[in-house]
């Protein structure tokens, strides 16, 4: 084992959720040997000032990892730039990071397989990201496997995949578009990633993944991803950005087993590709899914018709 990565968590105003993030991650075995470095963003207005600083409050007294390090913006950056600048900040210093939100519960060995699978992976160009999260499924996928893109619910990647991202969506939408590449990412998991830019640009969202996950995918970039799930989102209870409440994600369960990580072909998993199209739809037909997208492209043109 090479140095251990540091470990990069967010938080804004959610006691309850960093409370769970931080208990999980010292309970990993590599806690003690790894430093974690910790950006509290500031209140966006005096409604979330107390929330906040029982955050911050709490932050003092976290132990049980190498060096705790702290930063307290004193201006709201809000989820994007907060992420985007904070990775950047400390991967520039240690040339690789683990990355977590507030709302993401590791289990005991996910700090192990990121750190091995950073080690393995580190100098091999076609791949930008390690991710500690898995859809369910039925044992259907073998112990390690890629898919292109991206994901961003517990996370790490090196310095150099990093140096890919722009904070700009309008120059990576642009991009995808000129280049063909925006259909086909649309295509590639059924989901709206043009619908997702579009609000992102509009200010509807705040999404630095989506544009993290279509710059990997853009640039033939892979993702490792464990057989079964090393993380649980407990975010989606309504309380987070984005985050809607959703009781879909009520029954995960998170891996409590080592896995095992060696140096596997750097191709798609088909499988999982099957799998992830069929967790997306749900128990919705497909004729479901092509009527709502073509419904959505003739809206679209009917709208712009009429400007």
């Amino acid at each position: 084992m090479s140095d251990f990565a540091p470990i990069v968590l967010f938080v804004y105003n959610r006691l309850k959720h960093t409370k769970s993030t931080v208990k999980a991650l010292q309970k990993n075995i590599y806690a003690s040997k790894s430093e974690l470095f910790i950006f509290s963003d500031a209140p966006k207005n005096n409604e979330n000032k107390a929330e906040v600083e029982l955050v911050r409050s709490y932050l003092k007294d976290i132990s049980g990892f190498k060096n705790v390090s702290i930063v307290e913006r004193n201006s709201n950056f809000g989820l994007s730039k907060s992420i985007e600048s904070g990775v950047t900040e400390v991967i520039d210093n240690y040339g690789k990071a683990i990355i977590l939100e507030d709302d993401i519960v590791t289990a005991p060995y996910f700090l192990r397989y990121m750190n091995e699978s950073l080690d393995l992976y580190e100098f091999d160009s076609s791949v930008a990201n390690i991710s500690g999260y898995t859809i369910p499924n039925n044992g259907e996928l073998p112990e390690t496997w890629f898919s292109k893109g991206a994901n961003s619910w517990g996370w790490g990647t090196w310095k150099e995949s990093w140096n890919l991202y722009t904070p700009d969506p309008q120059i990576i939408f642009n991009q995808l578009k000129s280049s063909g590449k925006m259909e086909e990412l649309d295509n590639y998991i059924d989901v709206d990633f043009t619908q997702l830019f579009e609000d992102y640009i509009d200010n509807k969202i705040s999404a630095w993944d989506i544009v993290w996950t279509s710059i990997c995918f853009m640039n033939n970039k892979y993702t490792l991803y464990p057989k079964e799930s090393l993380v649980l989102n407990i975010g989606n209870d309504g309380s987070g950005t984005n985050c809607i409440v959703d009781s879909s994600f009520d029954s995960h369960v998170i891996y409590l087993r080592p896995i095992k990580v060696s140096r596997v072909k750097v191709i798609d998993n088909e499988d999982y590709i099957k799998l992830y199209k069929s967790y997306v739809r749900g128990n919705r037909n497909i004729i479901y899914f092509l009527i709502r997208k073509y419904v959505k492209k003739y809206l679209k043109i009917t709208r712009n018709f009429f400007k």
